[in-house]
């Protein structure tokens, strides 16, 4: 399982956002209890642009793992970038955030 999800992230860093999203299905399908499942297919979503369902990933990877590193930044993304600025201001962002540098540009600009 951990190869299709290191797999996921190399189409999501290859902008195959399709392929992205069918790797992570896969993975949630072997482990449907994975908060970094749920966190990476939340940033497929925001690349296509579907924040509903981003969040609703995100929070849905937080009720698994609450300290889960990628949910908290992709939420924290959306926040700043919306404008949501108390959202954003208590948001804990997690001390390794560095491994998720260009994940996604949005999160880029939380670092």
């Amino acid at each position: 399982p951990e190869l299709v999800k290191q797999l996921g992230v190399i189409y999501i860093r290859n902008q195959d956002y399709g392929m992205a999203k069918l790797a992570f299905n896969r993975y949630l399908e072997m482990r449907p209890e994975s908060a970094d499942g749920l966190a990476y297919l939340g940033v497929v979503e925001m690349y296509s642009l579907d924040f509903e369902r981003a969040k609703s990933l995100f929070k849905s990877a937080q009720r698994i793992d609450k300290a889960n590193p990628l949910s908290q930044l992709g939420l924290a993304a959306m926040y700043k970038k919306f404008g949501f600025q108390q959202l954003f201001s208590q948001t804990k962002l997690p001390s390794n955030r560095r491994q998720y540098a260009q994940v996604h540009p949005w999160i880029d600009e939380v670092l």
